[in-house]
């Protein structure tokens, strides 16, 4: 299950696959909110030890603590065409839209959402009849820092028949907004508005593509994307379905402006698995871009097997002890990083402590202004035993807005990050690759966040690795 999820700080406008229609919102006022919406967590029942049943009326999905405020949102993506009844979570309230603002469709998506959220559940029981399958998926958002969030706007749109590019659920919202756009015909790529930056987010990677995500922070205009895929309707005679549902929020501060981010993702290429005789090189491309930040994971199928070195182009890459951490069962994770990227395109030279069959990620992030340096102390851990392992908490750091990076390892599961990293490029696990483990990153970290552990969610109760860093 591949998610696209997207990050929008700034006007959401037109895009390149045509003309389209604005809808309304109001004007910006003068004030200035320094974060915004900030993303919170998802998760998905299909990675989770007790998923939905192959048909039913009910199913519970398990999530990380709430937050106090948050506003929540859960979508089906359905074998067969079926509305949410209900759904319960102690202190929320949950509202099924309907009419003018209805999620629902016969492509077999809906949704239920629930404002200023309850702090600390750990899970949802939903209503729901269903045939041919069910997955459910909760995510959640923070307004900004002292003001509180309410709803929006919601629709929906059903498109049967050729629609190549496709045009998803506008939305006349009157605010400055978070939006999530769920889509359940099988994309494999978005062409977005202006403002959205496409990153592959790996919140499930255990199924068929039932449903994909975009997302926008910080959102000042509802006009739809435009999506594109291989599986989409391709002639008037080919029927479809490529359906999708929208929810936005909006939040006491009204209309407002964000400081352009000061760190963006530069590049972060596929991710593969490799067997490595010490040295070895994977096969994939990385265009580095001369002075950004690159952080190198590997995740490895034997017990202490570690970088001892990495570079590209030449260019040599840093490699901390303080990131190497090994466990019987759950095996091995190391890390390398640049302060400087070399630039220009070439594989990773990488070299191994020993032989074996390794998974890497490789992130490259770009800042606007200024130079990257290390914050705070770089972690490592081993948990015991758990399907919601927790991450690195990383101490020391003294940034205001960081960029954060953390991964884990498991010798059977499949895990992905579920709470605080927001736009995370996530590993073997979250590309069908079972017994690898995820990474994931945050851009632009407030510091009300920064250093806090993620928590991870797996679909088995194993031993878990992990590590974290973070860089100013």
């Amino acid at each position: 299950m591949r998610w696209l999820i997207a990050l929008a700080l700034s006007l959401i406008i037109g895009s390149a696959a045509g003309a389209q229609t604005l809808l309304p919102s109001t004007a910006l006022t003068s004030i200035a909110v320094p974060l915004g919406w900030t993303y919170y967590q998802a998760t998905d029942t299909a990675g989770q030890p007790t998923p939905c049943a192959a048909s039913g009326s009910s199913c519970t999905i398990q999530t990380a603590p709430s937050c106090s405020g948050c506003m929540k949102v859960i979508f089906t993506a359905n074998g067969s065409a079926g509305t949410i009844t209900s759904a319960a979570s102690t202190g929320d309230t949950w509202v099924h839209p309907t009419g003018a603002n209805a999620c629902s469709n016969a492509g077999g998506l809906d949704c239920i959402y629930a404002v200023s959220g309850a702090s600390g559940n750990t899970s949802v029981a939903v209503t729901i009849t269903w045939t041919g399958g069910m997955e459910l998926y909760y995510l959640e958002f923070k307004p900004p820092i002292g003001y509180s969030g309410s709803f929006d706007a919601s629709g929906q749109v059903y498109n049967q028949f050729a629609c190549l590019p496709c045009n998803g659920a506008g939305l006349p919202i009157t605010a400055t907004d978070v939006i999530v756009q769920a889509d359940s015909a099988f994309f494999t790529n978005a062409i977005v508005p202006a403002g959205w930056q496409p990153s592959n987010w790996g919140g499930g990677g255990y199924s068929a593509d039932w449903l994909g995500f975009g997302e926008g922070l910080n959102v000042t205009n509802g006009a739809a994307p435009y999506v594109t895929g291989s599986n989409y309707p391709t002639s008037a005679t080919q029927p479809g379905p490529a359906a999708y549902s929208a929810v936005a929020f909006k939040s006491s501060a009204g209309s407002f402006t964000t400081p352009a981010p000061l760190f963006t993702l530069a590049n972060a290429p596929d991710n593969q698995s490799i067997t490595c005789s010490n040295s070895c090189s994977p096969s994939i491309i990385v265009n580095s871009t001369a002075g950004n930040l690159g952080i190198l994971s590997v995740m490895s199928q034997t017990a202490g097997t570690f970088i001892t070195s990495a570079s590209i182009n030449g260019g040599a890459f840093t490699v901390p002890a303080g990131c190497q951490q090994s466990s019987a069962t759950a095996k091995a994770i190391s890390c390398a990083y640049t302060l400087s990227s070399t630039g220009g395109a070439s594989t990773i030279a990488l070299t191994m402590n020993g032989p074996g069959t390794i998974w890497w990620d490789y992130v490259e992030v770009h800042r606007s202004s200024g130079s990257w340096v290390l914050d705070g102390t770089i972690c490592a851990a081993t948990n015991t035993t758990s399907v919601t392992p927790a991450g690195c908490a990383i101490t020391g750091i003294t940034g205001t807005n960081d960029v954060e990076f953390q991964a884990i390892q498991e010798q059977g599961a499949v895990p992905y990050a579920q709470t605080m990293l927001s736009g995370g490029y996530n590993g073997g696990g979250n590309q069908n690759s079972t017994g690898w483990g995820s990474s994931s990153y945050n851009l632009n970290m407030s510091a009300a966040n920064a250093g806090v552990a993620p928590i991870w969610l797996s679909n088995l109760t194993e031993v878990s690795v992990v590590f974290g860093l973070a860089f100013k």
